[in-house]
């Protein structure tokens, strides 16, 4: 299990006690000697998702950066996206994941006699936090 659903489970037992009304989540996570290195987490990700069956055929690019990792791709379906950014938080040492895969989805009226067959329709999943 990785920091970040341990993290993200503590917080949620603690919000469903009787009489709880906030929880501020604090929690860090001490290594038993030195935490992954973004490199390490980087190739971590990569190869978990490449032995998912769900989305080991999208090519998804995986930054890095602080424990902080970032998807970017396209994939088909929004339960592929979700299940790209369930795995890499399952990922030891990861502290956060930014998800901006995009779905890749057919157009909403028939492409016209000029358009290339191969034109690809693209839309954002998810606004830029900020």
């Amino acid at each position: 299990m990785g920091v970040l659903v341990a993290k993200e489970a503590a917080e949620r037992d603690a919000r469903h006690a009787i009489g709880v009304r906030r929880v501020d989540n604090q929690i860090r996570v001490r290594w038993p000697d030195k935490p992954p290195t973004g490199d390490e987490i980087a190739k971590f990700t990569r190869d978990a998702l490449l032995r998912d069956a769900y989305v080991e055929r999208h090519n998804i690019i995986v930054t890095c950066r602080n424990a902080h990792v970032s998807l970017y791709g396209l994939v088909d379906t929004e339960f592929e996206r979700e299940h790209a950014e369930w795995t890499t938080s399952c990922q030891n040492g990861v502290v956060h994941v930014a998800d901006w895969c995009g779905r890749a989805t057919p157009p909403s009226r028939p492409l016209s006699t000029t358009s290339s067959p191969t034109t690809l329709w693209i839309r954002t999943t998810r606004s830029p936090r900020r």
